[in-house]
């Protein structure tokens, strides 16, 4: 009923003052933001040279920038990430590839559901970390196991989200669409997957982190080069600017990435409209 009175209430448009307002707050966020970081790094960079911190664990800004100079011209830096990068992106479209027409399958199909569901459920209830040992066995320690990790990692978020995305479809519409459009492909082109685009940029988001996070876990444990085995081998050495740069350069390419991914959700977005 509510939902009913909603939509036949007029939509009014934001007032200018309310538009003014809305950006003015967004303006305000950024250099709030922006003070807080420039703040925290020029303390940590005084604290550094003041010797209120040990270098030897924390580092300091200017040593992260030196050392990410310094691995950049020899070469390491761009040899990792190059590695990094090519790990990332074939696990994750290994994952899309998988997760959503297997997610549109058991969305649709309920006695496919049932029979798939057992397997994803046990598998996605499993911490996949417990699984690395068990993957180094059956695939050894190569670009193979590294990749079944990272697939391991990024499908699951999306498989789930893209399953909601299809069972959300509104049944009055799939009824009224099997009357005019008849087969399931016309009703998967024009009603269930528009619909489910939403579900399935919220798990794109989450599968982007989830690769990213496998990529560093896999070569944490069975490799010997990208940023995750840079950041190991660092540690190791106790070289924390090397360490830092590392994270630095995966956080950066989260950020990078899901500022992507909202570029392509507006578009899709106003496609769907």
């Amino acid at each position: 009923m509510v939902t009913q009175l909603a939509e036949s209430r007029p939509v009014t448009p934001p007032s200018r003052w309310a538009t003014v307002r809305n950006q003015l707050v967004q303006r305000q966020r950024l250099v709030l933001g922006t003070a807080s970081v420039i703040a925290f790094l020029t303390t940590w960079q005084i604290a550094a040279d003041q010797g209120w911190v040990n270098v030897l664990f924390t580092s300091s800004p200017l040593a992260i920038v030196q050392a990410g100079q310094d691995i950049w011209s020899n070469g390491q830096l761009a040899l990792n990430f190059k590695a990094s990068a090519e790990l990332f992106v074939l696990g994750f479209l290994l994952s899309v590839a998988i997760a959503i027409p297997l997610g549109i399958a058991m969305g649709w199909y309920r006695w496919f559901d049932a029979i798939v569901d057992p397997f994803v459920s046990i598998l996605y209830a499993t911490p996949r970390i417990a699984l690395i040992p068990l993957v180094l066995v059956w695939a050894g320690i190569g670009f193979e196991s590294r990749l079944i990790v990272v697939v391991l990692a990024a499908v699951f978020p999306l498989l789930i989200n893209t399953i909601a995305g299809v069972r959300a479809t509104d049944p009055q519409l799939l009824r009224v669409s099997r009357s005019y459009l008849g087969s399931d492909l016309a009703i998967f082109r024009t009603l269930v997957i528009p619909s489910a685009i939403p579900y399935i940029i919220s798990g794109l988001r989450h599968a982007i982190n989830q690769a990213l996070i496998g990529v560093v876990v896999a070569e944490f444990f069975g490799g010997n080069i990208g940023l995750g085995a840079m950041i190991t081998s660092a540690g190791l050495e106790l070289r924390t600017d090397i360490a830092f740069v590392g994270v630095l350069i995966i956080a950066g390419s989260a950020l990078l990435l899901t500022a992507l991914l909202r570029i392509i959700e507006s578009r899709l977005t106003a496609w769907r409209e």
